[in-house]
């Protein structure tokens, strides 16, 4: 698998969310290097072994500007 991808997710209730990435290996371990672009950014790399049956997932993600109200504003701005 070598694929390369853009999505944008737009919820009813939500600002839409954006982001690229790619994914590459086999079937049997599925690598994934995917940063999101909006509302806030983020990545996240790691493995995902065994999609097709069980899938184990081995991820990191890293996680700046997130602002909860700015998602929804009944949000706090963070959680305990």
């Amino acid at each position: 698998v070598d694929l390369t991808a853009t999505a944008t997710y737009r919820p009813p209730d939500l600002p839409p969310f954006s982001g690229s990435g790619a994914f590459r290996g086999t079937l049997e371990k599925l690598g994934i290097d995917v940063a999101l672009a909006g509302p806030f950014a983020a990545k996240v790399r790691g493995d995902v072994l065994a999609p097709m049956r069980e899938p184990v997932v081995d991820l990191a993600a890293e996680v700046r500007g997130f602002e909860a109200r700015k998602i929804d504003a009944t949000w706090p701005d963070a959680w305990p």
